[in-house]
C-alpha cells in the first residue's frame, strides 16, 4: 500500500472500508488529521491467513512513517485492536521468521514473544485454498469462548513445541521437523474438532490428504483454514508444486518462501 499526509481521512483500492476504519482509528490515537492510503494488494479474507492483522498494521505503520513519526508494530497492534488471542501475526510483522507466543494471561495485555528465530531458506512452503471461508468474526468469537481443550492437548502440545520442533528447526532437521510440525497441527485440529467438525474443516482435509498423496510429511490447516500447507525443501518446490496444482485443481495453489524480515517500510521524495 501507499500512503502520504491528507486533510482527511481517505483509501481507495482493495477494502476501502476497512481500511479508512483502520486509518481512523490510527490517525485519532496519533492526532493527526488525516491520511491518503491506495491499497494495492493485499491477502484473501477470511481463509486463515490473518489478512485484517496485516491489513491493520500496514496502514499504522505506514500512516506514522508518513508522518515523520515514529511507531513499533506491538503499540499499533494494540490500537487497532488486533492481538485478542494470539500475538503471532504482530510478531511476524515485525520480526518475520518462526514464532512462538506464550498466548494470553489473566494479567496479559499483549501476548508475550517466547521465541522467534530465522526459518530455513532450503525450505519452502506450498500453500492450497479451497474454496469456502473458515471461521471468523462473531463466529469466530463464540468458537473460542465454547472450546475448553483438555489439558494433556495442551500439555501434549507443549511439548512438541518446546523440545520437538524448535530443536528440530534450530538444526535444519528437515524430516523431524515435518513429522513434528504435522503432530502438532493433529494436536491443534483436535482442540478446534467441535468448532469446525473434525480435526481438520472438510475443505482442508481433502485438500491436506492431497498434498500428503504426493509425499508431503509436514501438513497443516492455517488457523481456521480453510487454507492448508505442504513444508517442503525448496530444491524440489517447483516439481511439487506441478503436482500440487494438477492434483488441486479447483484450489488456489501457490509457493511460499520463508521471511524472516517482516515488514518493509519505503519513504519516498
Amino acid at each position: 500500500m501507499e500512503a502520504e499526509p491528507y486533510g482527511e481521512v481517505k483509501a481507495e483500492g482493495l477494502r476501502t472500508e476497512d481500511a479508512e476504519n483502520f486509518a481512523r482509528k490510527i490517525t485519532s490515537t496519533l492526532g493527526l488529521r488525516g491520511v491518503k492510503l491506495k491499497v494495492l494488494s493485499i491477502a484473501p479474507v477470511h481463509v486463515g491467513l490473518g489478512s485484517s492483522t496485516q491489513l491493520a498494521l500496514s496502514i499504522a505503520m505506514a500512516t506514522a512513517k508518513a508522518h515523520k513519526l515514529d511507531l513499533d508494530p506491538l503499540e499499533a497492534s494494540i490500537v487497532m485492536g488486533r492481538g485478542t488471542r494470539s500475538g503471532v501475526g504482530t510478531y511476524a510483522f515485525k520480526h518475520g521468521g518462526f514464532i512462538v507466543d506464550g498466548g494470553r494471561g489473566a494479567n496479559t495485555s499483549f501476548p508475550p514473544l517466547i521465541f522467534n528465530h530465522p526459518f530455513p531458506e532450503e525450505w519452502s512452503f506450498i500453500v492450497a485454498i479451497p474454496k469456502g471461508l473458515g471461521l471468523h468474526g462473531g463466529g469466530e468469537a463464540e468458537a473460542f469462548r465454547s472450546l475448553k481443550p483438555p489439558k494433556e492437548l495442551i500439555y501434549r502440545a507443549s511439548y512438541v513445541i518446546l523440545l520437538k520442533l524448535i530443536p528440530a528447526l534450530l538444526e535444519h532437521d528437515f524430516e523431524s521437523f515435518s513429522k513434528w510440525l504435522t503432530e502438532l497441527q493433529q494436536i491443534v485440529g483436535s482442540m478446534f474438532s467441535p468448532a469446525q467438525g473434525g480435526v481438520y474443516g472438510k475443505p482442508s482435509q481433502e485438500a491436506i490428504e492431497a498434498l500428503m498423496s504426493l509425499g508431503i510429511k509436514g501438513v497443516g490447516q492455517s488457523s481456521w483454514g480453510p487454507s492448508v500447507y505442504g513444508l517442503v525443501e525448496t530444491k524440489k518446490a517447483e516439481e511439487l508444486l506441478d503436482e500440487a496444482e494438477r492434483a488441486l485443481s479447483k484450489a488456489e495453489v501457490f509457493l511460499a518462501h520463508p521471511d524472516n524480515v517482516g515488514a518493509r517500510v519505503e519513504v519516498e521524495g
